[in-house]
């Protein structure tokens, strides 16, 4: 293709010049570069040092895997399920879990964590009551705090 023909564009810049400018004005542009350099520098530290911060927090039927709850009971039997934390706070942590049935509570644990580490342990439940579509749950406390949203399952119970 014949350089006429050819799509271009020009860009024209002019050099900044200090002597025109008075002084607000070079105040004024001194502070802003400061400051855009500043935003860029905390930006950087900020994104470089953050990382995700989270905690996994699931629960297993008793052979680890997600299909096979005993979801019908008999009543005070024991069931078990397998309970899993893994720490990816940056930082160790102090948890706790309480398991409820029916809003009850059945059962604390304390559990520490160093950074990345995993906790997977069986955890025990029952309940005293007839009835279906009853509650247990296992609520998360990280450092004293309720932490995420109760893990639920719901239990048809028969004598």
């Amino acid at each position: 293709m014949p350089k006429e023909e050819r799509l271009t564009i020009t860009f024209h810049f002019s050099s900044f010049s200090w002597r025109g400018q008075g002084l607000p004005d070079k105040v004024l542009s001194i502070f802003l570069v400061v400051a855009i350099l500043g935003a860029i520098g905390i930006s950087a530290y900020t994104f470089a040092n953050q990382g995700q911060k989270y905690t996994e927090f699931y629960i297993l039927d008793e052979y680890g895997g997600t299909e096979n709850f005993h979801l019908k009971i008999q009543v005070d039997e024991e069931s078990e399920v397998i309970l899993g934390i893994v720490n990816h706070d940056n930082k160790a942590i102090n948890y706790q879990v309480k398991v409820l049935t029916n809003g009850t509570e059945q059962d604390e644990i304390n559990i520490e964590l160093a950074q990345e580490e995993k906790w997977e342990q069986p955890v025990m439940y029952s309940f005293d009551t007839i009835g279906n579509d009853q509650k247990v749950e296992f609520a998360l406390y990280k450092d004293g705090e309720a932490y995420l949203q109760p893990l639920r399952l719901w239990v048809d119970v028969s004598p």
